[in-house]
């Protein structure tokens, strides 16, 4: 099954993670979340090889404080939070080019995407601001969920 991302981008959205399909630009994909009034966050993952190059990039993306943990169990509990980022209606995170580390470490991606839907199915539930996570470029540690594409007709610019 494949989504729209403008279907997504709705005041009553539900939070989840998704795989980006197409060869949209980050920077189109921003500008698109961004006139819908949602905050857009990029995680570059094109450099990223092992787990503290992730953590690393994901406290980048995310803007996590200074005083973060650079582990699993600070990750988990700083993307539950988000409460330092500005207000908005809804997030949305894309995890780009994790290529190289889901060839080198898949565990490891599997393990950030899981941490990921746990984090945005419990936004769900607390009634908060949706998180929709996008990922692209992290092999077959994504292929499980579901499709999302950006349509490029004029009729359906978000």
């Amino acid at each position: 099954m494949t989504q729209q991302l403008q279907d997504l981008l709705t005041p009553d959205a539900r939070s989840g993670v998704y795989r980006l399909s197409g060869r949209t630009s980050a920077k189109t994909l921003g500008q698109r979340v961004e006139a819908a009034g949602w905050r857009f966050l990029l995680l570059d993952g094109s450099d990223v090889r092992n787990k503290p190059a992730f953590l690393d990039a994901a406290a980048r993306a995310l803007r996590f404080p200074e005083w973060a943990g650079h582990n699993w169990d600070a990750f988990e509990e700083l993307v539950n939070d988000l409460s330092w980022l500005p207000e908005a209606p809804g997030r949305v995170l894309l995890v780009d080019r994790l290529g190289h580390l889901a060839a080198a470490q898949p565990d490891q991606v599997r393990l950030a995407l899981e941490i990921l839907r746990s984090a945005a199915a419990n936004r769900q539930a607390a009634g908060e601001a949706p998180l929709i996570v996008l990922v692209r470029g992290a092999g077959t540690a994504a292929a499980h969920l579901t499709s999302v594409e950006m349509s490029t007709t004029a009729s359906s610019r978000v």
